[in-house]
């Protein structure tokens, strides 16, 4: 399975609950590691800056950057959907603002 940035896959975590993941880490990096870099998706409105909303559903949701980790890839399950581009572009920016300004 080819683990895309920006993907929404369904990951199983330890107590066997299976949650969203936004995965962030690039297809090159994926390829080669046993890992890859995500941020989960919540439910739970924040006013963080460290948050995306989507509003391309039928429910609302956050990609949560603050908590974004470190996954194996074993725990990694089947893709739900994609970003769009608006949230692809704002995941970038708040990142940007998190990691490097």
């Amino acid at each position: 399975m080819v683990l895309r940035p920006y993907d929404i896959h369904w990951v199983e975590l330890d107590d066997q609950v299976q949650r969203p993941f936004v995965i962030l880490s690039p297809v090159e990096m994926n390829a080669h590691l046993s890992h890859v870099l995500a941020a989960p998706l919540s439910s739970q409105v924040q006013t963080w800056p460290t948050r995306v909303v989507l509003d391309e559903w039928d429910f609302h949701s956050e990609v949560a950057l603050e908590g974004m980790c470190r996954i194996d890839k074993l725990q990694v399950q089947g893709r739900m959907a994609r970003l769009n581009a608006l949230a692809i572009r704002k995941v970038k920016a708040v990142l940007k603002e998190m990691l490097v300004d």
